[in-house]
């Protein structure tokens, strides 16, 4: 199971590499734009995998509000993001600890199966139908093609 100082340290890394985009040349606007938007989902997928995933999806998630904002100004309030959660976690880590996830646990961007199967056979999705299961603590759902 990954620890508050692991993630904190990890945090530390993801500001690093910004603080590196950030201070790298200008001139090539649009490489600079690119390198921050990879280095944006890059983040996000590493703070999920931690635990973080309400975190991830609000601060660089695609309807994260970050993204309106020029490149210049993306990159500092993607670093202040960053240090008010590494912030809030070193203070509080037996709030933050519970909601790591085990090294174990499978790649939270993983996608299901039979969603896989639908997009690489070009199927409409009409033809699938949700159907919810019960699974004793809590639900999941997934998909199956309509007979």
């Amino acid at each position: 199971m990954a620890t508050v100082d692991e993630a904190v340290k990890g945090i530390d890394q993801l500001r690093k590499e910004l603080a590196d985009i950030r201070e790298s040349s200008h001139a090539d606007f649009s490489l600079w734009d690119a390198k921050l938007k990879r280095w944006m989902r890059r983040a996000r997928e590493q703070l999920t995998a931690w635990g973080f995933s309400s975190e991830a999806e609000e601060d660089f998630g695609e309807n994260s509000s970050i993204h309106m904002y020029p490149v210049d100004e993306r990159g500092k309030l993607a670093d202040d993001k960053l240090g008010s959660l590494r912030d809030e976690v070193v203070s509080h880590p037996e709030h933050y600890q519970p909601k790591l996830v085990p090294a174990s646990h499978p790649n939270p961007f993983q996608r299901n199966p039979h969603f896989q199967r639908a997009a690489r056979s070009n199927v409409v999705f009409s033809s699938f139908t949700a159907e919810t299961k019960n699974c004793g603590e809590g639900c999941s759902s997934f998909f199956e093609p309509l007979a």
